[in-house]
């Protein structure tokens, strides 16, 4: 059964040449010696790789995942050794190994981040001890959610209520114009307003006589008083 996996699983040129082969062992060292040799250039690719991958454009998550994927095929070119002392000795040397890994994981992934991320990066780093890469990961993750936050409920009100107090800009201005003319509504080229044109504009050409007694004068150019023409009186 073993051996239908293995070569099954292989490309149908290399399988041929396994496939009369009587042990699932032998297959495999066959094919460890055989693809086995161009392994360390591979490693000095992988070491490049991880030290030069920067998070850029990416988000944490794909950063993340991306820098570990190089990680963990490192490890499998680069395994950690065991103790192969006999008797087994009781040392500590094969968990000392494993944390000076972590730790240069956890490095390697904090070096990477961008800038932005300055203030947490210096604060793990500054720990006696350092978490787990995954540990950090989730650290991050909380952080990136609270640089990159959608806008709310209170901020959109507030924003909505700012654009409104602007008024309507000369492109709604325009098409409301255009809109009233196609009814038939005079309109003014001078102050924009419905119901007069330009020849007879107040704004513009000041109130005639019959109309400048003063009562009726203030309710015409109350809303005008910065274009109220000067012999109001």
């Amino acid at each position: 059964m073993v051996m239908a996996w293995l070569t099954n699983s292989i490309d149908k040129e290399i399988s041929e040449s396994v496939l009369w082969m009587d042990s699932a062992k032998e297959i495999w060292d066959e094919l460890h010696e055989r693809y086995h040799q161009g392994d360390i250039f591979r490693i000095s690719n992988l070491q490049e790789e991880i030290y030069a991958h920067k998070q850029g454009d990416q988000t944490i998550t794909r950063y993340f995942t991306t820098l570990k994927k190089l990680w963990q095929e490192f490890d499998n070119f680069r395994p950690i050794p065991s103790c192969i002392c006999e008797p087994v000795c009781h040392c500590s040397l094969s968990s000392t190994i494993k944390t000076y890994r972590d730790n240069d994981y956890v490095i390697r992934f904090l070096k990477g981040l961008n800038d932005c991320y300055a203030q947490v990066r210096a604060q793990i780093m500054l720990m006696d001890l350092l978490p787990s890469v995954n540990k950090v990961f989730s650290l991050l993750i909380q952080q990136e959610r609270q640089t990159i936050q959608p806008l709310g409920k209170d901020k959109l009100l507030a924003y909505i209520n700012k654009s409104n107090q602007k008024g309507p800009s000369s492109d709604q201005t325009s098409k409301s114009s255009a809109y009233q003319q196609s009814k038939g509504v005079k309109i003014c080229s001078y102050c924009n307003k419905p119901g007069h044109t330009i020849e007879v504009c107040f704004k513009k050409n000041g109130l005639p006589p019959y109309l400048k007694k003063p009562h009726i004068a203030q309710v015409l150019t109350e809303d005008s008083t910065a274009d109220k023409p000067d012999d109001t009186d």
